[in-house]
């Protein structure tokens, strides 16, 4: 008679250990009425330990039915069999995730402390694919990372420092430094990102140019904390801190001065930057208290310079006659008609212009 030799696995106290019992030789015309005795004659060989990552359960429910001639045998088993293929997205020994919620899960976040919220920058593995980080920024912008923003800013690189002016600087412009120190570390972070991204050839205008602004005024405001406490940023470097060169963007040296006379001046020919680039002192337009974004640079470059102008703290105007701010006379150049500039702005009639003393301590 023609036997057949069935391998029974049964299972051991590990999930993934099996023994493998020997051989049992089953006559043709025996067809048995219960599940097939196990015995062995021979010696046990236990199957080697293996560890799979992301191991899925699965439960299989036997009867399996074999044929032989004209009989069948049938073998019952009921047994949790830990499945033992490798998950198709796991290659090269990588742990990777599989999906966007695995994903995250990979993701190491600071929990932030309420009500300040502690930098959200991730350290994304490189086994996460671009659409994975892209939805990973969506969800961390919905779980809270940015809830500050009243409007979000359109260029996430700019995130940080969008949320520490948030936070730190008053809706007339005064800085809370002391604050600030506290979080000195969430800016470096975010100069050290605007440091290694500089503007490329491809940036449209308005991005490049609230790349400037931004990088002028979170530069200004870390010259101070590095300082701090002072009275006066002209307490610095001699009373001259634009012309130390010590900025360093995309592999070159910049000073303040570099930055704002011979980028943003020259190339944007904007005059309404003067009310959006920031000294830290108290005479100067005051620091906006959100990042300056290239979707709504427009809005924000004219929103800053009508307010600016009709603060009386900064400008007087009536009766045709206007004090008006230092900055107006050290940039005239840049304004051309003064007084069209001013009466466009202010909506009065300019006949006599003379300027305000320049309060030079700190706008805290």
């Amino acid at each position: 008679s023609k036997s057949i030799k069935s391998d029974i696995l049964t299972k051991t106290e590990s999930p993934t250990d099996f023994k493998e019992e020997d051989s049992v030789d089953v006559k043709k015309d025996e067809v048995p009425a219960k599940a097939v005795e196990e015995k062995s004659s021979s010696e046990e060989k236990p199957r080697p330990k293996t560890t799979y990552a992301n191991p899925t359960s699965k439960q299989s429910t036997l009867p399996s039915e074999k044929t032989v001639g004209k009989h069948e045998v049938v073998i019952s088993v009921k047994e949790e069999i830990k499945e033992t293929a490798i998950p198709q997205d796991i290659s090269n020994g990588n742990n990777a995730p599989t999906t966007d919620d695995d994903a995250s899960s990979e993701i190491e976040e600071v929990a932030p402390p309420k009500p300040k919220v502690e930098n959200t920058s991730a350290v994304i593995p490189a086994i996460i694919d671009q659409s994975s980080k892209d939805k990973l920024t969506e969800s961390q912008e919905q779980d809270g990372a940015v809830t500050e923003l009243s409007t979000p800013v359109a260029v996430d690189m700019h995130k940080d420092w969008n949320y520490l002016l948030k936070t730190y600087v008053s809706a007339a412009g005064k800085v809370n430094y002391q604050g600030l120190l506290t979080e000195k570390n969430r800016l470096e972070t975010y100069l050290a990102l605007i440091s290694n991204n500089p503007p490329t050839a491809d940036w449209s205008r308005n991005k490049k140019l609230a790349y400037w602004i931004n990088a002028y005024n979170a530069y200004t405001v870390k010259l101070i904390l590095d300082n701090y406490p002072l009275k006066s940023i002209t307490d610095l470097e001699g009373g001259k801190p634009w012309d130390k060169k010590w900025i360093k963007i995309g592999g070159k040296t910049y000073s303040l001065n570099n930055i704002e006379n011979d980028i943003i001046r020259p190339d944007f020919n904007e005059p309404r930057i003067h009310f959006a680039v920031n000294c830290a002192a108290k005479s100067c337009p005051p620091l906006r208290n959100e990042a300056w974004d290239p979707e709504r640079l427009e809005q924000q470059l004219e929103s800053s310079t009508k307010k600016f102008i009709e603060d009386k703290a900064y400008n007087t105007i009536a009766s045709g006659d206007a004090k008006v701010s230092k900055i107006f006379e050290w940039y005239a150049v840049d304004f051309g008609d003064l007084k069209s500039f001013l009466q466009k702005y202010s909506g009065q009639d300019i006949d006599k212009i003379s300027y305000e003393e320049y309060d030079w301590s700190l706008n805290k």
